[in-house]
């Protein structure tokens, strides 16, 4: 199945820590009060520091080795003792960029984004529109309720 990776905002690291305790993450039954009634984004296979980190770089122009190198980028905010689940801080930069971008501007980066040696060639274009959408749709409800956007790990 792969590594389920789930994105969801929360209004501190405290708040979004929390949501390793709870069975299915932000996603899971008891969660919704923790990430605020903002559904969750369950992406599986697309992670934050590596595919992410290339988004943002597409999006800002800023390399990926100097976002990847930025302090407090993708931090561990909880983990557990095996770190088999995780809940890692999204940079706010990523989160800024994603919610002030345009439709045309997520959809044109689609393309080169497709191209990065971890999808291996093996994704459309088309088929990341809705994920790119996905995640500007909730770093737009992030930055409007001044809350954070983070990732939920499970190996």
């Amino acid at each position: 199945m792969g590594v389920l990776y789930t994105y969801f905002v929360a209004r501190s690291a405290d708040v979004a820590a929390a949501v390793l305790d709870q069975p299915g993450g932000p996603g899971g039954p008891d969660a919704m009060e923790l990430v605020d009634g903002v559904m969750p984004v369950p992406l599986v296979g697309i992670d934050p520091p590596v595919m992410l980190g290339q988004l943002e770089s597409l999006l800002t122009g800023v390399s990926w080795q100097a976002i990847f190198e930025r302090d407090g980028t993708y931090e561990i905010v909880a983990a557990t003792d095996d770190n088999a689940v995780m809940v890692m801080s999204m940079p706010a930069a990523f989160q800024r960029a994603l919610a002030a971008a345009s439709q045309d501007a997520l959809e044109a980066i689609c393309e080169p984004w497709a191209e990065i040696e971890e999808f291996g060639g093996d994704v459309d274009p088309r088929d990341l529109e809705n994920i790119v959408s996905d995640l500007a749709e909730l770093a737009r409800r992030a930055e409007s309720t001044n809350r954070r956007m983070y990732c939920w790990v499970c190996l």
